[in-house]
């Protein structure tokens, strides 16, 4: 059965993710949202233009075979709600402590979530603040957190 498919201008006019990974070579990018979308160039100037070429090749070779092209899923709506199943030893853990921070357990569990996600994205930037360093630079790397108070 042939699935029926919009045609290339409404799929290059979506805002589909492009991922970018810096390499001693050059600049390698991949839109996760269409599998096998990819691209590599030296210079980061070449960027946009090579991943729109890559798009376009790609989104081109899909309607001609007939197959289903996927919408950019940053565009999905959220309603903010999930289901997870957790140990009971565990519950009982996130919940005893959420009492000791006098919140309630989801705004707990909200903030566990949060600070995992700010700590990932702090280790981020230190790592491209060291890999962006001269190799002669043997200087340590200072980094402040927003959290830290003056003392």
């Amino acid at each position: 059965m042939q699935k029926k498919v919009k045609n290339l201008d409404y799929y290059m006019n979506l805002r589909y993710e492009a991922r970018i990974q810096k390499s001693d070579t050059g600049y390698f990018a991949e839109i996760p949202d269409l599998p096998g979308c990819m691209t590599f160039c030296e210079e980061f100037d070449q960027l946009e233009e090579m991943v729109e070429d890559a798009k376009k090749a790609w989104l081109e070779m899909s309607i001609e075979d007939n197959l289903e092209i996927p919408e950019p899923s940053k565009d999905r709506e959220f309603s903010g709600k999930f289901l997870l199943r957790l140990p009971k030893s565990l519950h009982r853990k996130l919940s005893d402590q959420a009492e000791e921070e006098s919140v309630s357990l989801n705004q707990h569990i909200l903030n566990l979530l949060s600070g995992k996600h700010s700590a990932t994205k702090i280790i981020k930037e230190v790592r491209n603040m060291i890999a962006d360093r001269p190799k002669e630079d043997n200087q340590p790397v200072l980094v402040k957190s927003a959290n830290q108070h003056g003392g």
